[in-house]
């Protein structure tokens, strides 16, 4: 139920041309994004369709169907639209911060390919030359860097990362952790997220408040330890019902547990 409803949140729009429709990705996951992943920084694919169809508001990249994201970042590439490459100029004036992993396209793609198109890339690509919010990384490490200094992750891990995926359903926020390993996890971690922390077990319906959270502004420190293979679902509630609201639609299947802390 979780995994369907809801809101996928991801502070970045990461640029996937060839990207189809509904399609998954196939492991191994590519550097680029696992790198965003260890980072903190959950991620959407946008191909060119989809970004043709953006506007940048209060320097956050929007979706025509609403979805926010605080950062475009762009892999290594070769080639782009030209209609594209002027878009995003648009947007880097705006203020977006736009990361381009190691080069930017230095000609136009596509079947009708041209000599014009490729000199409106190559103005595109220079006028946005100096601007703060526009950098060049050479490599992951530097792309992480620069994502750090223009906007906050989804999560801030303290130590080690794990997968994780944040949902926002109403005015509750879901994040499911996921431990990939053979050995059990210990799990420090900030969440930006309004009200007070439960662990939810998706297969029997139980929740436990989180002991221990401790409060920094917009963001919650927590701590939890993952078994091998296990996986967590936290969710924060602004209003202190979201079990409640689950239970009214799902009876019997909600029951809530005595406060626990870290194993």
């Amino acid at each position: 139920y979780l995994s369907q409803a809801g809101t996928n949140v991801a502070a970045v729009a990461l640029y996937r041309n060839d990207l189809a429709h509904g399609a998954d990705e196939a492991p191994p996951v590519p550097k680029l994004n696992q790198a965003l992943m260890t980072a903190g920084y959950n991620y959407d694919h946008v191909n060119v369709d989809s970004l043709l169809r953006c506007t940048v508001r209060d320097k956050m990249l929007v979706t025509q169907g609403g979805a926010e994201y605080r950062a475009l970042v762009l892999p290594a590439l070769d080639m782009m639209d030209a209609a594209l490459a002027k878009k995003i100029e648009s947007w880097a004036s705006a203020g977006l911060p736009i990361v381009f992993a190691e080069k930017i396209p230095a000609r136009a793609d596509g079947l009708e390919e041209n000599a014009e198109n490729s000199k409106r890339v190559l103005a595109a690509m220079g006028a946005m030359r100096g601007l703060p919010n526009v950098v060049v990384a050479a490599d992951r490490v530097e792309m992480v860097a620069t994502l750090e200094r223009v906007a906050e992750p989804d999560v801030r891990f303290h130590g080690e990362a794990v997968p994780f995926i944040q949902k926002r359903m109403g005015k509750m926020n879901a994040y499911f952790l996921r431990n990939e390993t053979d050995a059990a996890r210990h799990v420090h971690a900030e969440f930006e997220a309004k009200g007070t922390p439960e662990l939810w077990d998706p297969w029997t319906g139980q929740t436990a408040a989180m002991a221990g959270n401790r409060r920094k502004g917009d963001w919650v420190e927590a701590e939890l330890d993952l078994e091998p293979f296990g996986s967590a679902l936290i969710v924060f509630d602004v209003e202190g019902g979201g079990a409640a609201d689950v239970t009214a639609k799902q009876p019997g299947t909600i029951k809530r547990m005595e406060p626990v802390g870290v194993g």
